[in-house]
């Protein structure tokens, strides 16, 4: 079922949360502030997490978000809003792990899966020692993401110090919204990709219980405004 986060002018929603629990993913905790103009809406609906595995180099995971524009009575709105997301990586215990993160918008939802399943591989050629890593095509994202609009993107190594990270979006908009606008004209999907990345054989696990927890949430609406349309 999705969850769905309503941002509503004269209204507060302090705090929502909701548990998707996924694999190498964690939990959705997601703060919603308000917009403060008019009878404006902007909706946030859960677009579902890839069950992806993000213990070992090579592993990605997907998380999707869907954001409506409404207006109730009259009027035409213009809206500005960011969509956040967080990565969590407190739980890293491997020095030197790189992730990269892109997020991607688009006006067209993914159909089926987010991505493709995670093969493990065992590689044995140093002496004394086996390293696992998710190999060259394995994990593959749904294209229908990876061509959409990269908004935000990022390179991380996590040293001693972990931390969680904010995805940086610029902002987004909605124009000229009125009460007649067709949903599809005013609906935007959000996909955040993380990779840990297997850049070289150093950043491999040698060791199955050094496995690496990495996770990522969708945080909500952050900052939405609205005004009216000047024509």
């Amino acid at each position: 079922m999705a969850t769905l986060l309503v941002a509503v002018v004269g209204a507060t929603f302090a705090y929502f949360t909701a548990t998707t629990a996924s694999e190498g993913s964690g939990t959705a905790n997601n703060n919603v502030t308000t917009a403060d103009v008019g009878n404006q809406l902007l909706n946030l609906t859960d677009e579902g997490q890839a069950k992806a595995d993000m213990k070992y180099p090579g592993g990605k995971m997907v998380l999707g978000a869907k954001v409506v524009a409404s207006v109730d009575g009259g009027g035409a709105y213009d809206f500005t809003y960011h969509v956040g997301f967080e990565i969590d990586t407190t739980k890293v215990k491997s020095e030197n792990t790189k992730i990269k993160y892109t997020l991607y918008e688009t006006t067209t939802p993914a159909e089926g899966d987010l991505m493709g399943t995670c093969e493990l591989t065992e590689d044995d050629t140093t002496p004394g020692q086996i390293h696992y890593f998710y190999g060259t095509g394995t994990c593959t994202v749904n294209t229908t993401i990876t061509s959409a609009t990269a908004i935000a993107t990022n390179e991380i190594t996590v040293h001693s110090a972990k931390t969680t990270v904010d995805v940086n979006d610029s902002a987004r908009t909605f124009e000229n919204v009125t009460s007649s606008t067709l949903e599809a004209q005013r609906t935007k999907y959000y996909y955040l990709v993380v990779e840990y990345l297997n850049d070289t054989e150093n950043s491999q696990n040698d060791d199955k219980a050094q496995e690496n927890f990495i996770s990522a949430q969708i945080t909500g609406i952050k900052t939405p405004t609205t005004k009216v349309h000047a024509e």
